[in-house]
């Protein structure tokens, strides 16, 4: 394709292609690559939405009117709430192929499992003969006796390490199976009374099987629908086996690396069908990193562990933390952080509604062992220095810095979980005397870190990301920036007055409360507003009969002294002698005069040296051009301080 592109400069290509494919064969020169990214979760239930729709239409050829929307709605309705409820489901309904099949699952079974290999096992079901049944259509074949060929199929694959497969075997394409016919024939011969070809059974659309095939027509090369469907088929094949086969199996697949990494997913679906002690047991014989990684998946995956395994991998874990081998250390670290992030994170249900969020509160504190993780992982890499400290309770930990652990492992969770709202901050002392745990009598007063979960909606993710990692002026552009998304104003640039006065009153306070417990209450509008009472300002008062959308849409603006002169006349000299201290002491007013936008303070240790409490937002969030605290940006910000008011924030 990369001389073809050459030899064809001014034609388009377009090409797709698997992203594991691609790495192996990047086009080379001048290209631009995309990549399809998972579903947000708005987009997950919308096409959740859509797809009922459109199979409700097909059901009522084509007719549309309120009881078939409704039927439409309750069904999706009850799919988005079994998603929601279970952490494996909405990992799996990430990707738009699982999603489909999810879907088409859900309408014919109408419970899901929320355990991940049984839902493989509940869609391969339905594919293969469940769906044909529930619409009363011949089936020549039972689901188990199309498995019985899929499953050595798949396990054949992945011996062969391809995903590929022909039934031509004179095929010329290199990682292709070309021996698929003979299999599928022998396996087909195990089954009584049946006189389907190779052929049949793979293109024959009332087999269902094609349904869990994608296939290049003109090259009439098959690969399953998605690498884990053929991953979860070689394992159920593997529970087949008998004790040599699976010994010799997993000696292969610790061999190397490379060799792991193409079997993981599959002794993960094996481990969560059966006892996994011995895939634990011979995994710590052959401990690397990857191996041990592996063994502590399948420890939380499996159906069950003999105790004494269970302990091996304990005293293994607990070996990793103290290890002076960096790798060692962090797999032991991060092991130990995800189990505290499962514990915490176990009961997380999202909301159908963008507002609504569900709060936990951890029940022991951070370790030294995970805060040196995300040490490593920010900052030069070590292991740690006290290894007796390991899982103790790390102290001494300042507010900013416990931000930015919670800043950093937002995004750890957001991108495993795939909830983009998923945020943590340092539990206060009223949320900790609500929910009181063993340590905190002793850790609570000496910096250590309790988490407490929270969900925001995704339009307020990057904010609350930036604003826990300290990141002020970022924040503050942000703030700026959603605030016009909320109101419409995007393309204008700035706010309007009745924007303001009809700025909706959750939204502000999502903005407000994230500024104020991310700044230990220094910052906020409702901190400013505050501050602006003390020095006697009035909320609206005389401005509310000012004609400020004349001002704003159409001034531009001009020296202060000039803005003044247009509105000093029309306001009172002690409201705007109140303006002028509130200035002072946030910092928006140096030796009297109004600071300009390069001049707002962003960095945390100024802040908090100057003791600028309320200097953020900075006076430019819904501003056009200036950054300062005089003109437009004073009429702004008191009409946002009577909008806090209003809406109780």
């Amino acid at each position: 394709m990369s001389q073809q592109i050459g030899e064809y400069r001014d034609t388009p290509f377009i090409l797709t292609s698997r992203p594991e494919g691609y790495r192996k064969a990047p086009l080379q020169g001048n290209v631009l690559e995309l990549e399809v990214q998972p579903f947000t979760r708005e987009q997950r239930n919308r096409f959740i939405q859509d797809w009922y729709l459109c199979r409700k239409k097909q059901d009522y050829k084509n007719k549309v009117d309120l009881g078939v929307r409704d039927s439409a709605k309750r069904q999706a309705d009850n799919l988005i709430a079994q998603i929601t409820a279970s952490a494996s489901l909405k990992v799996m309904a990430r990707n738009p192929l699982l999603l489909i099949m999810i879907a088409i699952t859900h309408e014919n079974t109408r419970s899901l499992s929320t355990k991940r290999v049984d839902l493989y096992k509940e869609i391969c079901q339905v594919l293969l003969e469940k769906r044909r049944r529930a619409k009363e259509l011949p089936i020549s074949l039972s689901a188990e006796q199309k498995l019985i060929v899929l499953r050595s199929l798949a396990l054949k694959l992945m011996e062969e390490n391809t995903q590929a497969f022909t039934l031509d075997e004179s095929s010329p394409r290199d990682k292709t199976f070309k021996q698929a016919k003979a299999l599928i024939q022998e396996k087909l011969a195990t089954i009584p009374n049946q006189t389907l070809s190779p052929e049949e059974f793979i293109k024959k659309d009332d087999q269902g099987v094609r349904e869990l095939l994608s296939e290049r027509e003109q090259e009439e090369i098959y690969e399953f629908a998605h690498k884990t469907f053929q991953e979860y088929l070689a394992a159920v094949a593997i529970t087949k086996f008998n004790q040599q086969q699976k010994e010799k199996l997993l000696q292969k697949v610790f061999a190397d690396e490379k060799t792991l990494s193409w079997w993981r997913e599959t002794i993960r679906f094996y481990a969560a069908q059966t006892d996994a002690s011995e895939i634990i047991a011979v995994a710590l014989k052959n401990a690397t990193v990857p191996v041990l990684t592996l063994a502590y998946q399948c420890g939380q995956e499996a159906e069950q562990i003999t105790q004494a395994v269970q302990k091996q991998l304990k005293a293994k874990f607990e070996e990793g933390l103290n290890s002076e081998v960096l790798d060692e250390f962090s797999l032991a670290a991060k092991v130990k952080l995800a189990y505290r992030l499962n514990h915490l994170n176990h009961d997380l249900i999202e909301s159908s509604s963008e507002t609504e969020s569900f709060n936990a509160i951890d029940s022991s504190y951070i370790t030294y062992a995970e805060y040196q993780l995300f040490l490593n992982e920010t900052s030069s890499p070590t292991t740690l220095a006290n290894k007796r400290q390991a899982q103790q309770p790390i102290t001494n930990i300042s507010f900013w810095n416990a931000n930015r652990f919670c800043a950093w492992l937002s995004l750890r969770t957001r991108k495993e979980l795939g909830e983009p709202g998923i945020c943590y901050k340092p539990a206060t002392q009223t949320e900790r005397q609500q929910c009181r745990c063993e340590e905190d009598q002793e850790y609570a007063d000496k910096g250590g870190i309790r988490l407490v979960r929270f969900q925001v909606p995704e339009k307020y993710a990057q904010l609350a990301y930036y604003l826990a990692a300290g990141q002020w002026k970022e924040a503050d552009e942000e703030t700026h920036k959603v605030m016009l998304e909320v109101a419409g104003r995007e393309k204008q640039g700035y706010l309007e007055v009745e924007d303001i006065q009809q700025f909706p009153c959750e939204d502000l306070r999502i903005i407000d409360q994230l500024w104020v417990q991310y700044s230990n209450g220094r910052f906020g509008f409702s901190v400013q507003k505050k501050i602006y009472l003390e020095e006697g300002g009035k909320l609206e008062g005389n401005f509310r009969r000012l004609r400020w959308e004349k001002v704003i849409a159409h001034l531009v603006i001009a020296p202060l002294t000039g803005l003044y002169a247009r509105i000093r006349g029309r306001v009172k000299n002690d409201e705007y002698s109140a303006w002028e201290r509130f200035g002072d002491r946030i910092g928006w007013r140096v030796n009297n005069d109004w600071i300009s936008t390069n001049q707002v303070v962003y960095d945390t240790l100024a802040l908090y040296t100057l003791a600028l409490s309320g200097h953020l937002p900075s006076g430019s969030v819904g501003v056009r051009g200036y950054g300062g605290g005089g003109g437009v940006a004073a009429g702004l910000r008191i009409l946002i301080f009577s909008r806090v008011e209003t809406c109780k924030v």
